[in-house]
């Protein structure tokens, strides 16, 4: 694992650019299969903010991932992207790592965060202009500090 912080207060950056991934804990009105909940955003954009949650859906184990963009507090959202979400763990790629019999803020956090097909959804999107101009954008978010650091 990455740190001695809980995943919860974790910050992730992108290699080459300035996109961040930071996981927050999950919102009292989160689903009861809710694991995980983060936003991505690019420093130099702040009103540009992803909103996402990794969930464990009921009779299937695997965290599946969900993230959405611009919406309101009390309208229908439609996913910005959504898929499988996996992790680097003890140097291999693993399923985003969760141990049931840990509380939520005791679950570690690992190297690097994959989001497979995230960056193809932001280069098919309105936000393609925006952040393809100079490094572009990865579907890996590599741990980077404990986000109290800040």
């Amino acid at each position: 694992m990455a740190a001695d912080c809980p995943l919860h207060e974790t910050l992730y950056r992108q290699p080459g650019n300035e996109w961040v991934l930071k996981f927050f804990p999950v919102p009292r009105d989160g689903a009861a299969n809710q694991i995980s909940a983060f936003e991505i955003y690019s420093p130099g954009d702040p009103a540009t903010v992803l909103e996402g949650a990794i969930h464990i859906p009921n009779g299937f184990g695997q965290p599946l991932g969900s993230i959405t963009l611009g919406c309101e507090a009390d309208a229908e959202c439609t996913p910005f992207w959504e898929g499988a979400v996996y992790a680097l763990v003890d140097g291999g790629i693993a399923e985003f790592p969760w141990d049931p019999d840990l509380p939520r803020d005791a679950q570690l956090a690992p190297e690097q965060v994959l989001l497979p097909q995230f960056a193809s959804n932001v280069w098919y999107s309105l936000l393609r202009e925006s952040y393809f101009a100079e490094a572009g954008i990865l579907d890996t978010f590599t741990f980077r500090r404990c986000a109290d650091d800040e």
